[in-house]
């Protein structure tokens, strides 16, 4: 009797054991994860957005021709009183956006009769276009202002204005300012000078 008392507990014995290993293993982790999910690990990209950026270019031009009426190209071609000056200039020039271009074009149409103030005014009305193409980009500007004589001798004329792109630039770059400053050094040498912001990116900059 006692050898089958001793059998049969030792046989209890095994079955819970075997029953408690199952459990313990059933709900043991398979494995172990530290930190968050994948997918969570790599932070979100920003938006890419417009950007405004400063915007200054310089040109030293010559004089090469002198016609009368509008000039033939873009916002140059305009005339209100119907006599006006062609001014066709070429030149260089240099600038924040488009690097250095060796050739630059630029056409300014000269109001004659549209002078304000007293019939023997000195300063007219301009409009002008200059147009190139630079080691970074190409780009068109617009220009409007004044073309003004003068009484310092050494000076035949001055132009102060402004400007503004005429289109988007080649890698969407849009420019607008306040200051559109020229000069004559001489009878034909021509010295302009632009100083804005631009706005970077395939949408307008906000305020």
């Amino acid at each position: 009797m006692k050898g089958k008392v001793t059998i049969g507990f030792l046989m209890m014995t095994l079955v819970a054991t075997s029953a408690w290993a199952g459990s313990f293993e059933s709900s043991a982790p398979k494995t172990w994860s530290f930190g968050p999910p994948a997918e969570s690990e790599e932070a979100p990209q920003a938006a890419s957005g417009p950007k405004a950026v400063a915007y200054s270019a310089s040109f030293i031009l010559n004089l090469g021709a002198s016609s009368s009426g509008a000039c033939p190209d873009g916002y140059a071609d305009q005339c209100e009183s119907g006599s006006c000056t062609c001014l066709e200039f070429t030149g260089t020039g240099k600038g924040t956006t488009f690097g250095t271009a060796s050739s630059v074009d630029m056409e300014l149409t000269v109001d004659d009769l549209d002078q304000p103030g007293d019939p023997d005014g000195v300063c007219f009305p301009a409009f002008g276009e200059v147009f190139f193409a630079g080691t970074k980009e190409t780009e068109v500007v617009d220009i409007v202002g004044a073309l003004c004589e003068n009484f310092a001798t050494t000076t035949v004329s001055t132009f102060a204005g402004g400007f503004e792109f005429a289109e988007r630039s080649s890698p969407n770059y849009d420019a607008v300012g306040a200051i559109a400053a020229g000069r004559f050094t001489s009878s034909t040498k021509f010295v302009l000078k632009l100083v804005g912001k631009a706005c970077r990116g395939s949408t307008l900059c906000g305020d």
